[in-house]
């Protein structure tokens, strides 16, 4: 299953690249740094824990904040749907790009902490990683 038509938006951020690429879709088109601006994507966090080891300074809002806070500033519709499952996730995915919803394809994020290899469990805050799957072959996860 492949999404017709699709037009990939380039970007240097996962989320607002991954958010750029549905905007496409509906024929809304905003430079990143507008899309970040929009979606209210500055903040500011001064972490300093005990079980970190190190002072940590953030930049930006919290995950799906950017593509929350556009969905909320364009009156546009979000629907998320989170999962645990890594085949529950491919199934709405698969599902999703069946349906071609308006020639839209789903957006897929994932939590990790690739620290967590490195240094241990308490290694540090998790991390949010975007895509947009246009195309689907859901039948090696049953």
């Amino acid at each position: 299953m492949i999404v017709e038509k699709f037009e990939p938006f380039v970007g240097q951020h996962c989320e607002t690249t991954a958010t750029g690429s549905l905007l496409n879709q509906l024929g809304i088109h905003f430079s990143e740094p507008m899309l970040f601006g929009l979606g209210e994507g500055f903040g500011f966090i001064f972490w300093n824990s005990k079980q970190m080891g190190f002072l940590f300074l953030g930049g930006r809002v919290k995950p799906m904040g950017i593509t929350r806070n556009l969905a909320v500033n364009l009156k546009l519709e979000l629907e998320v749907n989170e999962t645990s499952s890594l085949a529950k996730a491919w199934k709405r995915v698969s599902e999703t790009i069946k349906v071609e919803l308006r020639g839209l394809p789903p957006a897929a994020g994932r939590t990790s902490n690739p620290a967590t290899n490195l240094l241990g469990p308490d290694s540090g805050p998790p991390i949010r990683d975007y895509s947009i799957p246009f195309g689907s072959d859901y039948s090696g996860l049953d």
